[in-house]
């Protein structure tokens, strides 16, 4: 005996009955089997779609932007500022070439050196920091002067913590003697 002879024998009402129940059986079937992989077919398509434009925008930009940053980091060695640190090397020749400068400084402005101190050397960034304390005895005018010779060493020195101290007694025909103290600080890559 068939399905369809077993079917037949049912009641009209069972038979209506369950051919009503099969259409959405049938229908849900082929939504399974057909609409719904379709369905998510076009969307990976379009997720991938999307993904490609944006790779592809990306490099796009990249390659527009890749001359420009090669020819940024050719000019780098060619630097007015990258010029002026001092040549990279040990701690000690920093040292002893800072010293040179601010000793060249001071004399230029006539002033007076009482001593050097060596400061521990310091990473800052992609620098290294190395330092000197300096005490000397200028006048005010004398600093003025040594300040313009620091700034227009051929090296960047730079001045921190600068300490003056004036005597207690002052007259008010000459500039008083200066008790200046002051870190310098040069820079190598």
């Amino acid at each position: 005996m068939s399905i369809a002879d077993s079917l037949s024998r049912l009641p009209p009402r069972t038979q209506r009955a369950l051919a009503l129940l099969s259409v959405p059986i049938v229908i849900a079937s082929l939504w399974i089997a057909f609409v719904w992989p379709l369905t998510q077919l076009y969307q990976a398509q379009v997720q991938w779609r999307t993904n490609a434009e944006g790779e592809l925008s990306h490099q796009r930009g990249v390659a527009t932007l890749a001359t420009s940053v090669r020819d940024q980091l050719d000019a780098i060695p060619s630097l007015k500022s990258l010029q002026r640190l001092y040549p990279a090397g040990a701690e000690s020749s920093i040292a002893l070439a800072l010293q040179s400068d601010i000793s060249g400084a001071l004399s230029a402005s006539r002033a007076r050196l009482q001593s050097f101190t060596p400061l521990g050397a310091t990473r800052v960034g992609a620098l290294s920091k190395v330092g000197l304390q300096v005490s000397a005895f200028m006048s005010i005018d004398q600093l003025r002067e040594f300040l313009g010779q620091v700034h227009s060493l051929s090296r960047l020195v730079r001045i921190e913590r600068l300490s003056i101290t004036a005597p207690s007694m002052q007259s008010p025909q000459e500039n008083p003697t200066l008790n200046v103290t002051f870190d310098a600080f040069g820079f190598a890559p």
